[in-house]
């Protein structure tokens, strides 16, 4: 009896839970978006300041944080692309691939 009650209590639950992983999935990916702007932004800006006093220019391979957080990025977005095997979309497609994983779990 417990055990049937204890389902039946999940099952109620089940719906708030995806409501809330969805929520948690939508916040994840703003917070990504807008780490990515900032940080490539702030990238570009210390870039053109080193080039601009004659100090050489730190590459993506030359800088590991860069390279850290390019792999975090990657791994989000393998984790959230859908299982079509498609290896071909870009960092733009990110948006598409959420929405995506999101509706298709319906």
């Amino acid at each position: 009896m417990k055990l049937c009650s204890r389902i039946k209590k999940i099952e109620e639950e089940l719906p708030s839970l995806k409501d809330q992983c969805r929520e948690l999935l939508a916040v994840k990916q703003e917070l990504i978006d807008k780490a990515r702007t900032i940080i490539v932004g702030n990238r570009s800006l210390l870039q053109r300041l080193q080039a601009s006093t004659g100090t050489p220019v730190t590459t993506d391979d030359e800088d590991p944080g860069f390279t850290n957080f390019n792999q975090v990025i990657d791994e989000w977005t393998a984790q959230v692309r859908p299982n079509t095997g498609d290896k071909e979309s870009g960092p733009e497609d990110i948006n598409q691939l959420l929405f995506s994983a999101i509706f298709k779990s319906d």
